[in-house]
């Protein structure tokens, strides 16, 4: 395999040379998390709206047969209620730099959907777990190496949406092999939403950490983080965010 490491955000890139005789481009970069002083909604956009535009448009000049666009749950925004998912056709309404540049790249590439031969599938997923995790993932990843007692059995009454890494490869070599043209938006998600304790314990099961957790009341952890300024990661410990993956697996079966 041919490895080329190249930097998104350089504006002198002739992609033309890169996906010259390509068929498939699986595109999984992104600048995503976290979020400084220094940065603005213009780097987020430069990455994640620009970068893509120029892609599609060598992608079709090229005649590249598939393109595969990783786009995310936070497209829709932070959080829903509990009883409801977000489907395909609800009104976007990104809250962050993050998810409002990926909405920008995926306005790029709606623009040329069904307008060429080069097929173009984006894919609306949420948190990834694996080997690798990240996000608040790998925070709790941390804090498992060393077996610390996790006060997170009161973030038992939400859900959300999670996304095993395996099933997401598993889709996209569908996608790849699928020999009809589905162009469009899909919502991708494992088949089951869980509670974040529920998920939290189910991966340290899986992992045979044996983390302990126990109960602490939701003000507490909720006064801890504001005063730490980590409100943002109370919020996705406490919030529901799921989407509604049904019509992605009866349209692929």
């Amino acid at each position: 395999d041919e490895y080329i490491n190249l930097d998104l955000a350089d504006k002198k890139i002739n992609w033309d040379h890169y996906l010259k005789d390509i068929d498939i481009v699986v595109h999984l970069a992104a600048k995503q998390h976290k979020i400084n002083s220094n940065e603005s909604l213009v780097d987020y956009n430069l990455i994640n709206s620009e970068a893509v535009k120029k892609i599609i448009k060598s992608c079709i000049k090229n005649k590249v047969k598939k393109f595969i666009f990783l786009s995310t749950i936070k497209v829709f925004g932070d959080k829903n209620d509990i009883g409801r998912a977000f489907k395909f056709d609800d009104k976007p309404n990104p809250k962050d730099y993050y998810g409002i540049s990926k909405y920008n790249g995926e306005l790029e590439l709606t623009k040329s959907l069904n307008q060429n031969k080069t097929e173009i599938y984006i894919l609306r997923i949420p948190l990834v777990y694996g080997s690798d995790p990240k996000g608040y993932l790998s925070i709790f990843y941390n804090f498992s190496k060393f077996k610390v007692p996790l006060p997170l059995k009161c973030f038992n009454d939400n859900l959300r949406s999670f996304l095993s890494i395996y099933n997401l490869v598993d889709f996209i070599v569908h996608l790849i092999k699928n020999k009809n043209n589905y162009s469009g938006l899909y919502l991708l998600s494992d088949s089951k939403d869980l509670s974040t304790y529920d998920f939290l314990y189910q991966i340290s099961k899986k992992n045979n950490s044996n983390i302990r957790f126990f109960y602490l009341p939701k003000f507490i952890l909720k006064f801890f983080f504001l005063i730490t300024l980590k409100i943002n990661i109370y919020n996705k410990l406490n919030n529901s965010l799921r989407l509604d993956p049904n019509p992605t697996f009866k349209k692929f079966n």
